[in-house]
């Protein structure tokens, strides 16, 4: 069976550029392009994997990770951060977010792949 992803980023050439590098690798893929949508499809839905934007529209990356993390039924998702800029765990919010990775745009096919195929273990 194959690993649904839902992909959240608010610039249609990243979800399209990742969402065809993912199915090319045999995942199954979502998209969302906002965090309001993404949330609405979560609920809809079962995904193994959350790719997430940090800066969009409606509500932010670290505010949609704050609401799974809030939620029992979410608490457990993976959730691996997209963004174009370095953190750290000095990073504010951080310390207080559990997130599986994160993944610095841009990116190399090859690299996403692993490092999704890492997080889904």
């Amino acid at each position: 069976m194959k690993k649904r992803i839902l992909i959240v980023d608010d610039e249609d050439d990243i979800l399209n550029l990742v969402c065809l590098i993912l199915e090319d690798a045999g995942f199954e893929c979502e998209s969302a392009r906002n965090g309001k949508d993404a949330l609405n499809k979560i609920q809809q839905q079962n995904f193994d994997l959350v790719l997430l934007d940090i800066m969009m529209p409606v509500l932010t990356g670290w505010e949609v990770l704050h609401i799974l993390r809030d939620n029992e039924y979410t608490r457990s998702l993976p959730v691996a951060m997209l963004t174009a800029r370095a953190f750290s765990s000095e990073t504010p919010g951080i310390e207080i977010t559990a997130y599986s990775d994160y993944i610095m745009k841009p990116f190399e096919p090859d690299d996403l792949v692993e490092r999704v195929r890492k997080i889904l273990g």
